[in-house]
């Protein structure tokens, strides 16, 4: 489902991330501010994202404000692909991956 509120990348967006290495993601919010940025990576690969699972949130982001999330990759993590979840949500904070 593609959309306003959601958006599926999975097919044309991809990285290669090794276990027990750090990055960091650069997320650009969209047009409106005031919004709280977070994402997830489904670690285990069982196809949720848990509080365990989140690398971070940023809240209070300006309309078009950039914002890094540094996060390490568990070294238990399973080789191959997992998912990723970016949500931004208007004024609130603690956001899980889940509720629209």
């Amino acid at each position: 489902m593609d959309g306003p509120s959601y958006n599926d990348y999975s097919g044309t967006h991809s990285a290669d991330l090794i276990p027990d290495h750090s990055y960091s993601l650069v997320i650009t919010n969209g047009n409106y501010g005031d919004e709280t940025l977070a994402a997830w990576f489904d670690y285990d690969d069982d196809g949720s994202f848990e509080l365990s699972e989140k690398i971070g949130e940023v809240f209070n982001v300006d309309a078009a404000g950039v914002v890094s999330l540094d996060f390490t990759v568990p070294l238990a993590t399973p080789t191959g692909s997992i998912k990723m979840r970016v949500r931004s949500v208007w004024s609130d904070v603690d956001i899980d991956a889940t509720t629209v």
